[in-house]
């Protein structure tokens, strides 16, 4: 995919400095206090009050999920368990029904309030809250970063409002690559800075920020960004609707592969759009051939009726290749 080049300069300049380090980490930092070993008492949260409407799906023998704010992950060891996020904490409640009755730990993979709000239910049912190193003052010393969030960060928006708004306590930290082993199971603590698009069935897919939108560290490589997504639902809904149209029109298509393409630029009112996506079907059909102008036609219909193409407004141009 075709992305617009974004211009950068070497150097570290003060606003870079604080904008990177972590308001409430900073103002620990300053006052010479790790936030990690601060000693004072948590401020809980306000109760949460959403319930999931489903239960407990197992994954296998001794996993389940619960599908609330987040996926909830129960990992079972006879009646005790350790959880992945928390969510609403709801998952509590449903936990003697496979037969668990105590919870030694909850694995963070991250801040946001959908993976951690019920935490404070967690600390008072006496439940060890566990971090990723790197977030941990977003966790035990947040009210400090929200105090100083407004200094730090007046001129940076960024999505650290999902964290939370009182301090809680954590009991241990999560460090990127190394292990974390409990009773017979060894967890590899895997840093992923992108997200995962999930899907009807179970179809999951990992997501990133496009490398040329973001600071490289932030991007993941190997996953899809939006933008490759974009381009790859109308090559994708192009495709689908081309080998209906032929195989009603009597042709029989053998292969079909499409290099698309898309460029990111700047529309009519300056700001970043997806202005044209080229795909570039590569067809092979077995049998009769269809003549240029046959071709030209099946793809016609195709585009006409391409339910991507009539949503969007970005130019759909079709560059097909005949295999013969």
């Amino acid at each position: 995919m075709k992305k617009r080049k974004i211009s950068s300069k070497l150097g570290v300049t003060r606003r870079d400095f604080f904008r990177n380090a972590g308001a409430g980490l900073m103002a620990a930092e300053l006052a010479g206090v790790s936030p990690g070993n601060a000693q004072k008492p948590a401020i809980l949260s306000p109760t949460v009050y959403f319930t999931p409407e489903g239960g407990l799906t197992q994954i296998s023998p001794n996993l389940y999920v619960l599908r609330d704010t987040c996926n909830v992950y129960v990992l079972k060891d006879g009646d005790r368990a350790v959880l992945i996020d928390f969510g609403s904490g709801h998952v509590l409640n449903l936990l003697g029904q496979i037969g668990v009755s105590k919870v030694e730990a909850i694995l963070h993979t991250h801040h946001h309030r959908d993976q951690c709000q019920g935490d404070a239910r967690a600390v008072s049912e006496g439940i060890h809250i566990i971090v990723p190193q790197h977030e941990r003052y977003l966790f035990d010393d947040v009210e400090n970063f929200w105090r100083n969030r407004g200094i730090f960060e007046m001129y940076y928006v960024k999505n650290d409002f999902f964290s939370l708004t009182h301090n809680v306590p954590v009991a241990g930290v999560l460090r990127d690559y190394d292990t974390y082993r409990w009773g017979p199971y060894e967890l590899l603590i895997h840093p992923s800075p992108g997200h995962t698009l999930g899907f009807d069935h179970g179809l999951t897919v990992p997501g990133t920020a496009g490398p040329a939108n973001v600071n490289p560290r932030y991007a993941v490589e190997g996953a899809l960004d939006p933008e490759q997504a974009f381009t790859a639902s109308i090559a994708a809904c192009h495709m689908l609707w081309f080998l209906d149209v032929a195989a009603r029109a009597g042709f029989v298509v053998e292969s079909y592969a499409d290099e698309a393409e898309g460029t990111l630029a700047a529309g009519p009112s300056g700001k970043q759009v997806m202005t044209r996506v080229a795909l570039r079907p590569k067809i092979a059909f077995t049998g009769r051939q269809p003549s240029p102008d046959e071709l030209a036609a099946l793809h016609h219909t195709a585009h006409e009726e391409c339910f991507i193409a009539n949503s969007v407004k970005t130019e759909i141009v079709i560059e097909s290749r005949w295999e013969r």
